[in-house]
């Protein structure tokens, strides 16, 4: 399954278009695998690649070394595919979250402005008596 990295944002957002187009969890699915696939192509993995191509060169002659390094290399491609849900859950988390208070903000401005009242100046307008 890790092995093929397109495969779990693919469920993952055909999970999230079975849902309806206004639906909370549909929004908060879309984003978190939008901001996973950021952060699974990104500088993490990339240090990880070159860390095990690095020590896979160092150990190129000893086979049973080899088993062990793709071994670890899976494990650990893994566990940081793993870690970066969470990540990107926060992430979408923060968003929603920024929306939230900036909305909110918006509203106390509304509530605290002190509203203006235009008196009608009755006395300066003359009605004839018929």
């Amino acid at each position: 399954m890790l092995q093929e990295p397109a495969l779990v944002p693919r469920l993952f957002i055909r999970m999230a278009y079975k849902l309806p187009k206004s639906s909370h969890l549909r929004r908060y699915l879309t984003m978190t695998t939008e901001l996973w696939g950021k952060h699974i192509a990104g500088p993490i993995l990339a240090v990880i690649a070159i860390v095990l191509v690095i020590i896979s060169a160092i150990y190129a002659g000893d086979p049973t070394a080899s088993v062990r390094i793709v071994r670890w290399s899976a494990w650990l491609t893994g566990l940081a595919a793993a870690c970066l849900i969470f990540v990107a859950q926060y992430g979408a988390w923060k968003d929603e979250h920024e929306v939230a208070d900036k909305a909110q903000s918006k509203l106390d401005e509304i509530d605290n402005a002190k509203p203006v009242l235009v008196q009608p100046e009755m006395e300066k307008q003359h009605f004839p008596l018929v």
